[in-house]
């Protein structure tokens, strides 16, 4: 398999919608691509301005897992929270509140690899993995608590601090376990 270096942000005009579709036709192929994250809704796992590479997605999408689709005319990178009804699943970015359905076909790939301005992190291998599923859990546990909290004085305050403290310390511990340096 050959690596591909072109960067491919969200389309927003014609000529973009032609470079997405060849990078389309590239991950059909078993190719690899990078896609530049462009909003906040994976923080703070993944930042704006960041890139993951991405491969082709080929194996049973799990609860938990970073997948990227495509969402009208543009490519997304969320979280599966759920699989839904057959050939679907609940999605959402970790910063995002709202849950949406995507579809099984229009998932195109997963991030193995994040690349930050001089650093390489993995997002895929046992180790990704085991703190991933924690990061799931938690996102999950603030998704269902989090009517419960609002009705308690405080509760929610105390909450949200408890999640972003946590979330915090498992995402720094996913960029120093995995990170190596580019050189």
């Amino acid at each position: 398999m050959s690596q591909m270096s072109e960067i491919i942000t969200c389309p927003a005009e014609p000529n973009e919608h032609i470079a997405a579709e060849l990078w389309l036709g590239h991950l059909a192929r078993g190719q690899t691509g990078q896609l530049v994250i462009l909003s906040g809704s994976m923080a703070p796992l993944l930042q704006p301005g960041e890139k993951v590479r991405v491969t082709p997605h080929f194996r049973p999408v799990l609860p938990g897992d970073l997948v990227v689709f495509r969402q009208r005319d543009r490519l997304v990178c969320h979280r599966i929270m759920f699989p839904y009804k057959r050939w679907c699943y609940l999605q959402k970015g970790d910063a995002n509140q709202q849950w949406e359905k995507v579809v099984a076909v229009d998932i195109i790939g997963k991030p193995d690899l994040l690349l930050t301005a001089n650093t390489q992190v993995p997002l895929q291998g046992p180790r990704f993995r085991f703190y991933n599923t924690w990061l799931w859990m938690l996102i999950l546990t603030r998704d269902l608590a989090r009517p419960l909290t609002r009705r308690l004085p405080r509760g929610s305050y105390w909450f949200e601090r408890l999640f972003s403290r946590s979330t915090a310390a498992i995402i720094s511990r996913v960029r120093r376990t995995g990170e190596t340096e580019i050189s």
